[in-house]
This record gives structure tokens, C-alpha cells and sequence, in this order.
């Protein structure tokens, strides 16, 4: 049989070049149950980075005017029929080479940017039934509602756990990861009223790695007959959000968790995992000054072969709801882990919690519609004889001018260390209480 030159060239031409445009995307469409949709989005930050050294000896002592893209992210989202679905992400962060901000790590100045490409994440979701899905891939881990929520969506856009010294990135990178390797079985029961996740992930921190695995277990329930609707991750990827600006109705989300993994102690010099530590306060970069001190009865561990089971358990809720004019989000969460590190050879806990609000005005003053929002969050690792704290405070405002689309944000961060954390800041000339100021303008393709 043949065929035209001209419908083989209008259907490549579909395919290829043809796009329908979206509030956030472009699709490439085969068929109504075979598509795929092409997003960007970037964050354009300027930031007044507080001094993070009491006297240039130890670092920088004077305020830094940074202007960077501190995302820029291609992502593609679709189906290849109704029960298959897929996403993935290439991310990159920082507009300098990555020297600069290895120079400005060394000076104290943490800006986690590298600007370096690479998958962030990406995945397949089969969808069986809507109560039996199964995710596959580099996917989110459904511990917290935060490692569950879409970044570009994030209230507060300096990021959750604002942590400038590092002081706790094994907690920020190593336990509440984001994303990892791994799969997920997961439904939606009754109309979603209850929802429930368990997964299965990479545990490379143990004595063995890749030997044994991480397991999440999470379930979430609405209150349907109150009048709330069910949020839904039966998409390609399943993400929550910290906000939905009114478009789904009121919602109310309330979530139990628990994770457990093995973490390894001294297989690695100082007990290093995640590019954090097992000891609370110590990290990469401050590791040289750590292995000739006691700062606070901290002490390096080495040569101790240790294994942690970590246990860890989680409690979250979000409401959305209309009053009048006005979409209230408020949200908050608890965590607590059991076992968590070491401190003077002896296993010790921690927990971190936060809640966070906003309110939007929801008709268009200007070019956009307005929101304020505000947000507590507070750490705390268990010490040998004091205890590693850490508070952080945040308020700004938020300008939806075509949703996160098109936003512009501007907020302040003040981040206190206390007790152990502040004595071992003192040590290293450090500031313990800092306040950043940024300005930033997201959009979204």
C-alpha cells in the first residue's frame, strides 16, 4: 500500500514539531491514551547571604550579594497506554562553573549548587487498579509529605530544612532524602478517602551496601464526608504539593508514617554517609577540625565498626480551604528517630518538626494575586552531654501571577544554633544566628 509523502511528513511533523500548549507544558500526542508532555521550569534567585565567620580568618565575615538560577529543571511526563505511565527530570543548579561554589563551600558560604546535569529523578507508575499501582525507578520516598511535594510548589522556596552551616545533612540528605532507587506499591481506596504506600528502597549506607534495603510504609486519610477532597498520586509522578491555590477545592490530608534502614558507623573514616555524618554538627568540610577535637564531647569515632537500625516514624497534615476571598494552607509535621547516630559511642535520638501557613487573596491585585506566608521549623540531635539544636524561622510573600507558572517570591531566613551546635560553631568562629534575604522570580513551561 502506499503512502503519501505528504501524510508521512504531517505525521513526523505531529510528532516532532506539533505541540498544544499548556498552562505548564508541551505534549506530544499520538493518541488520546498515548502522549507525552514537555516541561521547564527555572528559579532565578538573588539572595543577601548573611556573614557566616565571626573574623575572616574563619571564613566569610562581611554580607555576599549572589545573584544565580538555582534550578533549571527538563522534565517529561506521559503515558504509553492508560495503565502505563512514566516521568523523568534532568536538573541543573548554579549559573557559575563549580569551582565557585566549592571556593565559597570552603569559606562557609553553602549554597548547594554544583551546576552539574543529571537525572533527578524519574520513574514508571502501572496503574492495575486505582487501589493497586506500582511505582518503579529514581522515585520519591513516601516517608514525609515533604520528600512527597513538587518543588516548584514549595510556600517557602529556600527549601525545607534551612540549614547553612550543614550541621545536619545527614539528617537533610541521608535520613529524609528525597529520592532513591527503589518501588512502591500504592492505591487509592474509597475515592481516595484512604491512601496508602509501601516501598522498597537502595540502602548503600550500611556495612554491606546494597546488601539489605530501606522500607517506607505510609497511609493518609481524608475526610470525605465532611465535605473535603482527596488529593491523588495516580500520575506519572506522584507528587503532592504545598499548595493547590484553591483549583481543587477544600483538602484535607492526614498522614502516619514509618522507615526503618541500617546506616554504617566506621567503615567509612569518621562515619561519613550522605555527605553528612553519624555525629551530630560534623561534616565534609569540617571533619580535618573534628579529628583533632572533643567540641562539645563529640569525638570522631574511629575504628569503630557500628551498624545503626534506624527506626523512624512520622505523623503530617495539610488543609486547603476557602474563606471567602481568601485560600488558607496550613500545614505541620512530626518525626522522630529512634537511634539515630552516635554521640560518645552511645546511640542517641532526634526528631525534627515544623508547621507552615499562608493565605492568598484570591483575585488579581496588579499582575498577580498576592499570598503571605510564615514558617517554624525546629531539630534537635541528641548529644553526649548537650544537645545539637537548630530553629528557623521564615516569612515572605508570594505573587501568583499565572500560578507557579509565573511567581515571584520574597522572603527572609533567620536559622539559630543552639546549645552543642552553638558551642561547636564558637569553636570554628562561626556565627550561630543568621539571616538571609532573598528575592526570586519561577517560571514554568
Amino acid at each position: 500500500m502506499k503512502v503519501s509523502k505528504w501524510k508521512v511528513l504531517g505525521i513526523a511533523g505531529a510528532l516532532v514539531l506539533g505541540y498544544v500548549v499548556t498552562s505548564d507544558a508541551a505534549q506530544i500526542k499520538v493518541s488520546d491514551d498515548t502522549f507525552a508532555d514537555l516541561g521547564y521550569w527555572m528559579k532565578v534567585r538573588y539572595v543577601n547571604f548573611d556573614e557566616r565567620a565571626k573574623d575572616d580568618v574563619y571564613g566569610i565575615d562581611y554580607n555576599t550579594n549572589v545573584f544565580d538560577v538555582v534550578d533549571a529543571r527538563f522534565n517529561i511526563e506521559g503515558q504509553i497506554a492508560k495503565p502505563v505511565q512514566f516521568y523523568g527530570e534532568i536538573v541543573t543548579a548554579g549559573a557559575y562553573a563549580s569551582g565557585v561554589y566549592d571556593l565559597l563551600a570552603d569559606l562557609g558560604l553553602r549554597t548547594g549548587r554544583d551546576n552539574t546535569a543529571r537525572l533527578s529523578e524519574g520513574g514508571i507508575n502501572l496503574v492495575f487498579l486505582p487501589e493497586l499501582q506500582l511505582r518503579l525507578g529514581k522515585i520519591r520516598i513516601p516517608f514525609t509529605r515533604d520528600q512527597q511535594e513538587a518543588r516548584y510548589s514549595y510556600i517557602i522556596q529556600s527549601d525545607w530544612i534551612y540549614d547553612v552551616h550543614g550541621l545536619f545533612s545527614y539528617w537533610r540528605n541521608g535520613l529524609l532524602r528525597l529520592f532513591d532507587g527503589g518501588a512502591v506499591l500504592h492505591g487509592e481506596i474509597a475515592g481516595g478517602m484512604l491512601r496508602y504506600d509501601l516501598g522498597i528502597f537502595n540502602e548503600a549506607s550500611s556495612d554491606e551496601p546494597l546488601n539489605d534495603v530501606a522500607w517506607a510504609v505510609r497511609l493518609e486519610f481524608t475526610p470525605v464526608m465532611l465535605g473535603f477532597k482527596p488529593e491523588t498520586k495516580t500520575t506519572g509522578r506522584g507528587w503532592l504539593h504545598d499548595t493547590y491555590l484553591g483549583k481543587r477545592g477544600d483538602i484535607l490530608s492526614i498522614g502516619v508514617s514509618y522507615f526503618t534502614q541500617d546506616v554504617a558507623v566506621g567503615d567509612m573514616e569518621y562515619g561519613r554517609v550522605y555527605g553528612g555524618a553519624l555525629i551530630p554538627g560534623v561534616t565534609d568540610d569540617l571533619l580535618k577540625d573534628l579529628s583533632d577535637s572533643d567540641i562539645g564531647a563529640i569525638w570522631a569515632l574511629k575504628n569503630v565498626a557500628k551498624e545503626l537500625d534506624v527506626d523512624a516514624w512520622n505523623v503530617d497534615v495539610f488543609l486547603e480551604k476557602r474563606l471567602g476571598p481568601a485560600i488558607l494552607n496550613l500545614e505541620g509535621a512530626y518525626v522522630n528517630f529512634d537511634d539515630s547516630h552516635l554521640a560518645n559511642d552511645k546511640k542517641e535520638d532526634s526528631y525534627f518538626w515544623y508547621i507552615q501557613g499562608q493565605i492568598m487573596y484570591d483575585a488579581v491585585v496588579g499582575i498577580g494575586k498576592p499570598a503571605l506566608y510564615a514558617k517554624y521549623e525546629y531539630l534537635e540531635a541528641d548529644g553526649a552531654d548537650d544537645d545539637w539544636e537548630m530553629t528557623r524561622w521564615a516569612v515572605g510573600v508570594n505573587y501568583y501571577i499565572v500560578g507557579n507558572a509565573a511567581r515571584l517570591t520574597v522572603g527572609v531566613d533567620n536559622v539559630n544554633y543552639d546549645d552543642a551546635a552553638s558551642d561547636w560553631l564558637e569553636g570554628l568562629g562561626r556565627e550561630d544566628n543568621i539571616t538571609d534575604i532573598y528575592v526570586q522570580a519561577q517560571i514554568m513551561f
